[in-house]
This record gives structure tokens, sequence and C-alpha cells, in this order.
């Protein structure tokens, strides 16, 4: 009993605890708003722009941190989002303190507060996406980050007032990829619905890391915005929006447009990177007069950019028209017959559109699908359209076919004259489709003897098909002999149940019979017997002497008589 109580005494004393935490992180998110609302208002030199941005930055922080702190399963999320919070709005206090002219304190808090930004970035990462971590790893990355942002923020201070930007960037580069790497590592182990949340937080991500490299390229190639940590912290704003989200199952468009916002980023970054290595590395800084003309070659640069995927995909239908004839290059069909063969489209089918596709890329007079087995192989289809045909293979031929790569008219004409027959002075290849050492069928293609020679692409195209054709019908064939093996398992489970069937009426008829038999004869016999055996013991009872004239086996009858119960002869009266 007193233990009974006093855990319901410890239970209630840390559900206390919990809402007594609780009401204080609220009460700093309410803070920290109020904190960077009053240094907006004071006025402290970062802009109109900017005092909205950093309200907002704080505002939005400050109340996803709080939803997501009422959420039971989600708290430890709302605690790292009023963390960031928190260091934001005393960062924006700090700037109008300093502004004003206040002591070491404001200065030291400033400077803490910007180093200490990335380290709560670097342990959101590691936390997604439930809000723990998970490794002790993590755990001591996450405390040597902290303890490396304290370190900056203590050496920012010491250069006051004219305190340089590039230790906090470095300190933001490494926490982002170490971030990536350790968010990465829990993305594969996470479940579905938690792969879904962080495919948003993934796309915010993206979104911030584009507008933080277009301002960084821009602010130190002209100068522009002038105050770069105010952009990126703007830029952070979609990421608590981004972990606020429980995305539907069925809803997936996180997951089409994050692959495109990764390449926007990588493509962004690699224009940057080119123009900061060759305009500022190799050359100079432009001046003021050459600012406007640099920002209009980054815009081309960009709209180039932007347009290359499209046009590359338009110039390549049009090269391989020009060159193929069809939209579609040798090489491209190998890759997209091969992504065919996983969906559920009927071999017959799969087989005509790789006729038709394969005459087109590779310029050919006709193309020729042959299947079979036992020695026995039929064109199934052809283009243009020939009709059924059959070809008759010895089991030597066979094994040579199946071991054969690409054959000529030479060797054809050795093993398959019957498959030159009518084609005149075409120029033939025939790809052999098989699988495992068993020939499936030929793959046979022709020119018109004017036309160009096949060179060495077109027969790897030629064996590649074959190869994946051949897989597709080593699967077919085992599919239709499981269908085989499962029909003739019905058949032995249908002759079992009438086998037994059969001898349940066999057993019922004799049973019957016996029965019949039983009543009809045996009764009968009985009965007469009984009879006998009363006339037998009558005459003994009369006259002993005359009883085995009249019955033979008297001796046997009285005996049966003295053997007889008392009573018989009045019960068979």
């Amino acid at each position: 009993m007193a233990t009974t109580l006093k855990r319901a005494t410890v239970s209630e004393t840390s559900a206390t605890v919990v809402r007594l935490a609780r009401a204080c992180c609220l009460s700093l998110a309410v803070l920290t708003t109020a904190a960077a609302i009053v240094a907006a208002a004071d006025g402290w030199d970062g802009g109109v722009g900017g005092r909205v941005g950093s309200v907002v930055v704080t505002l939005v922080w400050a109340g996803a941190g709080a939803v997501l702190l009422l959420r039971r399963e989600e708290e430890r999320l709302g605690l790292l989002a009023l963390r960031f919070a928190l260091l934001a709005g005393a960062t924006e206090l700090a700037a109008a303190t300093v502004q004003d002219g206040a002591g070491n304190a404001s200065a030291l808090t400033q400077a803490l507060a910007v180093a200490l930004l990335p380290a709560v970035a670097l342990h959101i990462l590691l936390a997604l996406p439930s809000g723990a971590l998970g490794t002790r790893g993590s755990v001591l990355l996450v405390g040597s980050g902290y303890l490396v942002a304290a370190a900056t923020g203590l050496v920012l201070w010491t250069e006051r007032p004219s305190a340089p930007t590039w230790p906090v960037l470095i300190e933001a580069l490494l926490a982002a990829a170490l971030g990536v790497d350790g968010a990465t590592s829990r993305y594969r182990a996470a479940r579905p619905a938690e792969r879904r949340r962080m495919h948003w937080v993934a796309l915010a991500i993206a979104a911030a890391t584009e507008v933080v490299l277009v301002g960084f390229t821009l602010h130190v190639l002209v100068g522009w915005p002038p105050r770069l940590l105010q952009i990126a912290a703007v830029a952070t704003i979609p990421i608590p929006l981004a972990l606020l989200l429980r995305p539907p199952s069925r809803r997936r468009v996180a997951d089409r447009l994050l692959g495109r916002a990764i390449s926007l980023v990588g493509l962004t970054a690699l224009v940057a990177a080119v123009y900061l290595v060759v305009v500022v590395g190799l050359g100079r800084a432009p001046t003021h007069a050459e600012r406007t003309l640099l920002v209009l070659s980054s815009v081309a640069a960009a709209i180039s950019a932007l347009l290359f995927v499209p046009t590359r995909r338009r110039l390549a239908d049009f090269s391989n028209r020009l060159v193929h004839g069809v939209r579609q290059a040798p090489d491209e069909l190998v890759r997209t017959f091969g992504a065919r063969l996983s969906r559920a489209v009927p071999l017959e089918e799969l087989l005509l559109q790789l006729v038709e596709s394969l005459r087109g890329a590779l310029s050919l007079e006709a193309a020729e699908v042959w299947t079979g087995s036992g020695g026995v192989l039929e064109r199934v289809v052809s283009e243009p359209d020939r009709g059924p045909a059959a070809l008759q293979l010895s089991g030597s031929e066979e094994s040579v076919l199946a071991r054969a790569g690409v054959s000529g008219p030479a060797r054809i004409a050795v093993w398959l004259p019957q498959l030159l027959a009518d084609r005149g002075e075409a120029l033939v290849r025939v790809a052999p489709i098989a699988h495992s050492g068993e020939l499936f069928g030929l793959i046979v293609v022709e020119r018109p003897d004017e036309g160009d020679p096949f060179d060495e692409e077109a027969e790897k195209v030629l064996t590649e098909l074959a190869r994946q054709v051949g897989l597709a019908l080593r699967n077919v064939r085992l599919d239709s002999d499981l269908q085989a093996s499962l029909v003739e398992l019905r058949r032995q489970a249908e002759e079992l149940r009438a086998s037994r069937a059969r001898v349940v009426a066999a057993a019922d008829a004799e049973r019957r019979r016996i029965e019949r038999d039983l009543h009809d004869g045996a009764q009968q016999y009985l009965v007469g017997l009984e009879v006998n055996l009363g006339v037998v013991c009558g005459l003994l009872d009369s006259d002993a002497e005359k009883a085995p004239a009249a019955a033979p086996g008297s001796r046997a009858l009285g005996g049966a008589r003295q053997r007889r119960p008392a009573g018989a002869d009045r019960d068979a009266r």
C-alpha cells in the first residue's frame, strides 16, 4: 500500500514538473517575442526591413515551438524551436542595447547568441524527426557543437566593436555539413510517416540554403544586402513551419519538389562558386559602376541555368531524330525497355513495342522476335508484319546458338540457313535470346544491302536487349511451369477426393450387402434350424430311439440342447 502511494506521489510530482517546464518554456517564448518587438521598436540599426524580419523570425520560431510543445509526442522539438527563438530574441535585444551604449554584458550576450544559433541548428538536424538524439555519438557531437559555439562567441566578443562575421559563417557551414549527414542517417532508419515529415523539412532547408547562397554571392560581388546574417535568419522561416506539418500519406508533394529543389541549390552553388573564383579570386572586386553589369550578368547566368535542362532535352530529341530518325537514341532504348519490364505489361505487347522501337532506333528495314522451346522456334512479332513462321532446330544447333553472340550472315548460313531464305542480300544480324545456357528465342534484324553496316554500338544494343528479353522469357517460362504444377496438383487433389469418395461408397455398399445377407439368408436359416431343433427335442422326449433316424447328428443336437439356457424352449415357442 505504501509503495503504491509512493509511486502515485512520484508520478504526480513528475507531471507537475512537466507542466511547470512547459509553462516556463511558453513564458520564454512570450518573453522572446516581446524582446524582439521591443528591440525593433527601440530602433536598433537594422533598417525597417531588418526590424520587421527579425520580429517575424522570432515570432515564427516561438509560435512553432509553443505549438510543438503542446503536442506531447513532439515536445522535444518544441523545446529546440523555443531555444532557437530565445537566441534570436536575445540577439535582437542585445543589438538594441549595444547600440544604446550598454556595457560589456550586452555585447557578450549578442556574441554568444549569434554564435550559438548554428549549434542549435545542428542540434535540430541531428534530432529529427522526433527531437531526441538517437546515439551517443550524436550527443557528443551536439555537446561539442555547443562548446565550439561558446568559444566562437567569446572570440567575437574580444574582437568588438568590429567583430568579423567569417567565424560564424564557417561555424554555420560545419554545422550544416554535419547536420545534413546525421539527418541522412536518421532518415534511412525512419518510418514512412517520419520520412514524409523529413521531406518537408529538407525542402524548407533547401529553400533557406538557396536564399543564403544568392544573398552571400550578391553581398560579396556588389555589397548588397549589407547585413548577411539578417538575411540568413529570415531564410530560416520555412523550417519551423515545416516542423509543424503532419503530411498525409497519400499526398506526396514534397517528394516531387525535393529533387528539383536540391538540383536548383546545387546549380546555384556551382554558378556562385564560378563567379566568386573568376571575378573575385582571379580578378578584382567590381567597382560601383560595374556592379549593375555584374548583377545583370548574374541574372543572365541564372536564367541560362534554368533553361539548360529543357533546352538540352529538346536538342537531344532533335539530334536523335536527325541521326537515328527517332527521338530515342539506341542506348536510351535499352534503358526504357528495362523500365517497361518492371511494369505490368503483357509480354506480347512488350515484344511488339521492342521491334517497333528497334526498327526506328537502329534504322532497320525489318525487326523480328522468334520464341519457342523443344527445338521449335516461331516468329511471334515482326515489323513490318511478315506473318507466322517456324524453324526446326536440333539439339546441337540449340546449344551452339545459346552460347553464341550476335551473329552475321556467315555464321547464320552454317547454323540457320533456313533463316536466310527470302532475305536476298540484306544485311542480317541475329542475337540469341538465352539465359543460363538455355535458348528461348532469337532477335533478327536486317538492313538493306545498300544501307550502313552494323557497327559495334548496334551489336551492343542487340546483346543487351537479348539479355533482358531472355530474362523476361525465363520468368514467363517459370511462371507457366508453376501454373502447370498448380493445375497438376489440383487434378491430383480432385482424383484423391474422388478415390476417397469411391472407397467410402464401396464400404457403405459392402456393409449394406452384409446386412442384407444376414437378414435374408442367415436369419431364415437360424429360424429353420431352431424349428428342427424343437422337433428333435420333442422326439427325444417321446421316443429317443427314433430321434437319431429323424435327425442325424442328434448327439450334437442333444449337446446343444443341454447347452441351451433355461427357458430357451419357452422363448422359441
